[in-house]
């Protein structure tokens, strides 16, 4: 089965229920949050989703040990054949 990135926008409090929901039946084991903490990330731990915080600026481009950290994930997902969803502010 091909590794499958999942990109969308941060949830509310609110919606987290779906996020997991969806989460789970597209079995994400990474989320990878590049926006602020405006959400309880521990709640995607809990169902076995690993949360790895990789904030940078809106509209402003990662910085190069932001980038060395998402390729260190994204090879851990390969090698493990896991799935990885990363949010950001506007998906």
């Amino acid at each position: 089965e091909k590794l499958k990135f999942i990109i969308c926008e941060n949830p509310t409090s609110s919606n987290i229920p779906e996020f997991l929901q969806l989460f789970e039946a597209l079995n994400v084991k990474h989320l990878v949050r590049t926006s602020l903490k405006n959400y309880d990330i521990t709640q995607f731990a809990y169902r076995d989703i690993k949360p790895h915080e990789l904030q940078f600026e809106h509209q402003s481009l990662p910085k190069q040990d932001l980038i060395d950290q998402f390729s260190l994930i994204i090879d851990s997902a390969i090698k493990n054949k896991e799935n990885v969803a990363v949010q950001g502010v506007s998906g």
